[in-house]
C-alpha cells in the first residue's frame, strides 16, 4: 500500500449542517451514526477489507503465533472470602474467559463453580459483576453479550452448583447488594428498551439511556415481582451506587450525575424498614460537592473515605443519626503529596489502606476507628494491589503486578505476623523480569508543570529504539504500573521501549490533578502528551519515525486530538474506541455522563474549548498544514455501547476525504471494525490476541520497525 491509496467512497451530506452558538458546524457523515443502515454496514465491509489488506502478512502470523504460546499460563484474580470458602477467579493458558474457582481452605484443591467458557461457543459471553451473599450460600453475578454494557444478572446456589430460577434483565451500571439474611438483593435497571431485539442486537443500539431505578429482587421469584425502592423521574439523567453495611442494618444509595467524584447520598434502615424502603428514604447529602465510600460502621457510626475538603482524599467518621456535615471527624487527614485511593476494614478493628505515591501503590495496616498506623506492607517491587479483605476475618489477600511482574498473590495473616506471604506467583512462559528496567522520569510541559512518566525497556536495548507512548488522561483514572503481554512482545520481538505518560486529566495525583485537564483546561492533556514525545526523541530514546501512539476511550480522543495538531511528532498513531464527534458525543447512550470532563457542547463556553479540539473537527488537508498525518489506525467493535462506533466512522471518513484524498498524504489512514465485541470488558482471549496482532503488524508495517528473533 505504497503512494496514492484509493479509499472506500463515503457518500458526504453536503446539506447536513446546524449552527451552535453562532458557528455553522457541519456534519456531512451523520449517516454513519446508524449502525444498522445497509450503507453503513457496506461501507465498513469495505474498510475493513483495506485494512486487513495492510496489516496481513507474516508478520502478524508471527507476532499471533508468539502471543499465543506466551498465553500459555494461568491467570489469576485476587482471592476473596466467600462464606468460610475462598474463591478466586482463573484463565487458563488460552481459554476466552476467566472462570470462578472455590477451595475450602488454602491448601485444598480447587473446584470450579462457574464457568463462562460455557454460555456460549465463540467465548464472547463473559461475567461482568460477581456478588457472594453474606452467609456465603449464594452468588449473584451478571452476564453480558458481545461486550455489551448490558447486564443479566442471575443467583446461583453455591451449594448445589444450580443456578435458580429468575433473572434480571434490563441492569447497566449497577451495583449488587444482598440483604444480610440472602434473601435477595438490590439492584439498578433502566426501563424496557428495543424489546424487539434480542439482548445480542441491543448491544448495537446507540440510543440514550435514562430512568435508571432502584429494584430488590428476592431469590427464586421472577422480574415482575420485584420492588421497587427508590427512582427519581425529575431527574432521568442520575445513576445510582448501592451498598448495604456490613451489619445488614442500612443501605447506602449514593446518586450521581457525570462521571465526577461527586455524589448525593441516601440512607434507608432496612433493618426496621424492609418491605417499605420506599417511603423511609434518609438524605445524608443532598449536595454534589464530593464522593463517599463506604468502609465500614458501628451501629450509626460510619467510617468513610471522601474527597470532601480533601483533593486527594481522607477518612472520616460519620454519625448518621446526627446532623451529618458539623459531626464528621476526620480519621485520617488527607497526605501532603499521596493520594488515598483505597481502604478496606479487616480483623475487627484494623483497615488495609492503598496510597498511590508517584504513580506506584503503598500498602499500610491502619487502626480502624483511629486511623493511625500499625505498620506498612512491603511490595516486591514498583507496581499496583488490589486488596480483598472482609473485617470479621484475621487474613487477607492483595494481588501485585507491575509492569514486567504477570502477577503475585499474597496472603496476610494478622494472627500470625502480619507481614504478606506469597501465596501464588504467575510465571509467564520463557519470561525473565530481571531483563528489564523501568525508570519513571519527570519531564515539563507546555506550561511548566512536570508530568511523570514511566519508560520501560529491556537492559540491553540499543538506543535510539522503536517506542510507544501510551497516554488516557480523564475521568479521575490513574493509568497504574500493569503488565500486559501485548506490551512485552513489542519489547521483546521489536526491541521496543514501552512508555506511558500520566497526563493530567487522571487521578495521578488526586482532584487538582483532575481537574487541570478537563472542560477548558482539556488541553493541557494533549499538550502534556506532546511533550512526552518530545522528550523521548530529545533524550534519544527515541526518533518521531520510530515513535508511535496509542490511546483508547478517551485516550483515543487523546491520539486524534494529537495527530490533528502536531502530526510530525509521531511515526504512527493507533487510537481504540475514541471518542472523536465531541459535538454530539452527548446525545449517544451515557455519553452526558461525560460532560464533566469534556464540558457540555450546548454551553457557549464550553463549545468554544470543545470545538478547538474535536478530532472530527479538526482535520487539517497536509497540503495546507505543510504535515502529512502518520499511519493512523482507527479501532473500533460493534457492540460498543459506551462509546459509540460512529465516533470512529466519521472520523475515519473525515480522515480519508480530507487527509487521505491530498496527494501530500501517502501514509494510510485506515478502520478496523471488530464484531461481536464492546468496549473491551470482557473481550475473549482470542479476540484480545487477533487485536493484538492487528496492531503490531500495522505498527511495524508503518515504522518500519522489524521483528527481532
Amino acid at each position: 500500500m505504497n503512494g496514492s491509496i484509493s479509499y472506500p467512497v463515503a457518500r458526504r451530506d453536503e446539506g447536513q449542517s446546524e449552527v451552535l452558538h453562532g458557528v455553522e458546524v457541519q456534519d456531512p457523515y451523520r449517516w454513519l451514526e446508524d449502525p444498522d443502515s445497509e450503507e453503513t454496514r457496506t461501507w465498513v465491509e469495505a474498510e475493513n477489507e483495506l485494512s486487513r489488506s495492510y496489516v496481513s502478512g507474516d508478520v502478524r502470523e508471527e507476532v499471533l503465533s508468539e502471543l499465543k504460546k506466551m498465553s500459555e499460563y494461568e491467570k489469576l484474580g485476587c482471592p476473596f472470602k466467600v462464606g468460610d470458602a475462598i474463591m478466586f477467579m482463573k484463565k487458563d493458558g488460552l481459554q476466552n474467559q476467566h472462570v470462578l474457582y472455590r477451595q475450602d481452605d488454602l491448601n485444598s484443591e480447587p473446584i470450579v463453580v462457574l464457568d463462562p467458557n460455557k454460555f456460549s461457543e465463540d467465548g464472547t459471553a463473559s461475567l461482568g459483576e460477581l456478588e457472594p451473599s453474606d452467609d456465603g450460600k449464594m452468588l449473584a453475578f451478571s452476564v453480558s453479550l458481545s461486550g455489551s454494557d448490558w447486564r443479566s444478572i442471575h443467583v446461583l446456589d453455591l451449594v448445589s452448583l444450580e443456578e435458580i430460577s429468575g433473572s434480571c434483565d434490563w441492569a447497566r451500571y449497577t451495583s449488587i447488594a444482598w440483604k444480610k439474611d440472602g434473601r435477595g438483593f438490590y439492584y439498578c435497571r433502566y426501563p424496557a428498551v428495543d424489546e424487539d431485539k434480542t439482548a445480542e442486537e441491543r448491544g448495537t443500539s446507540t440510543a440514550e439511556v435514562k430512568n435508571q431505578m432502584v429494584y430488590f429482587h428476592q431469590v427464586g421469584s421472577s422480574q415482575e415481582q420485584d420492588r421497587l425502592i427508590y427512582e427519581d423521574p425529575d431527574h432521568p439523567d442520575w445513576n445510582f451506587r448501592l451498598t448495604t453495611t456490613d451489619d445488614g442494618k442500612y443501605l447506602l444509595i449514593g446518586v450521581t450525575q457525570s462521571c465526577a467524584p461527586q455524589e448525593k447520598l441516601h440512607l434507608i434502615d432496612i433493618e426496621q424498614h424492609f418491605g417499605y424502603e420506599s417511603k423511609h428514604v434518609v438524605t445524608l447529602i443532598d449536595d454534589f460537592e464530593a464522593e463517599y465510600h463506604y468502609i465500614a460502621n458501628d451501629g450509626s457510626l460510619f467510617y468513610v473515605r471522601t474527597n470532601r475538603d480533601a483533593p486527594r482524599n481522607q477518612i472520616v467518621r460519620i454519625d448518621v443519626e446526627k446532623e451529618v456535615l458539623p459531626s464528621w471527624t476526620s480519621l485520617l487527614e488527607e497526605h501532603p503529596s499521596d493520594v488515598l485511593v483505597h481502604a478496606e476494614a479487616v480483623d475487627g478493628n484494623k483497615m488495609v489502606v492503598i496510597y498511590q505515591q508517584d504513580v506506584k501503590h503503598v500498602l499500610e495496616l491502619r487502626h480502624l476507628q483511629e486511623g493511625a498506623l500499625i505498620r506498612p506492607l512491603q511490595l516486591p517491587d514498583l507496581g499496583c494491589v488490589t486488596v480483598n479483605s472482609r473485617r470479621r476475618d484475621s487474613d487477607f489477600f492483595f494481588r501485585f503486578t507491575s509492569f514486567v511482574h504477570a502477577g503475585s498473590i499474597f496472603h496476610v495473616d494478622l494472627n500470625g505476623g502480619g507481614e504478606p506471604k506469597l501465596y501464588r506467583q504467575v510465571d509467564v512462559p520463557d519470561h525473565d523480569p530481571s531483563d528489564y528496567a523501568t525508570e519513571q522520569v519527570f519531564y515539563e510541559s507546555k506550561d511548566g508543570a512536570k508530568i511523570p512518566m514511566f519508560i520501560v525497556k529491556k537492559k540491553s536495548v540499543r538506543l535510539p529504539a522503536p517506542c510507544e507512548l501510551y497516554g488516557y488522561g480523564g475521568f479521575m483514572i490513574s493509568i497504574l504500573p500493569s503488565f500486559s503481554l501485548t506490551n512485552l512482545i513489542w519489547m521483546r520481538r521489536f526491541n521496543g521501549i514501552y512508555c506511558v505518560a500520566n497526563i493530567r486529566g487522571g487521578d495521578e495525583y488526586g482532584e487538582d490533578w483532575h481537574n487541570a485537564g478537563i472542560i477548558e483546561k482539556k488541553q493541557n492533556c494533549f499538550d502534556d502528551f506532546q511533550a512526552a514525545a518530545e522528550y523521548l526523541v530529545s533524550s534519544n530514546m527515541t526518533t518521531a519515525k520510530q515513535l508511535w501512539i496509542f490511546g483508547g476511550s478517551n485516550g483515543g480522543l487523546l491520539v486524534g486530538a494529537c495527530i490533528n495538531q502536531r502530526p510530525e511528532l509521531f511515526g504512527a498513531a493507533v487510537a481504540a474506541v475514541g471518542v472523536m464527534d465531541m459535538l454530539r458525543f452527548h446525545k449517544f447512550g451515557i455519553g452526558r455522563f461525560w460532560t464533566s470532563d469534556f464540558g457540555h457542547p450546548d454551553d457557549p463556553e464550553h463549545f468554544k474549548s470543545i470545538y478547538a479540539y474535536s478530532p472530527l473537527h479538526n482535520v487539517k488537508d497536509p497540503a495546507d498544514s505543510g504535515n502529512p498525518y502518520p499511519p493512523t489506525l482507527l479501532t473500533t467493535a460493534d457492540h460498543d455501547d459506551r462509546v459509540a462506533p460512529l465516533h470512529s466512522y466519521k472520523y475515519a471518513a473525515e480522515l480519508q476525504h480530507r487527509a487521505g484524498a491530498s496527494g501530500s498524504q501517502t501514509a494510510p489512514l485506515l478502520l478496523l471494525v471488530d464484531t461481536k465485541a464492546g468496549h473491551g470488558a470482557g473481550k475473549p482471549t482470542s479476540k484480545q490476541l487477533e487485536e493484538a496482532a492487528d496492531i503490531l503488524a500495522f505498527v511495524s508495517r508503518a515504522t518500519g520497525c522489524p521483528l527481532v528473533s
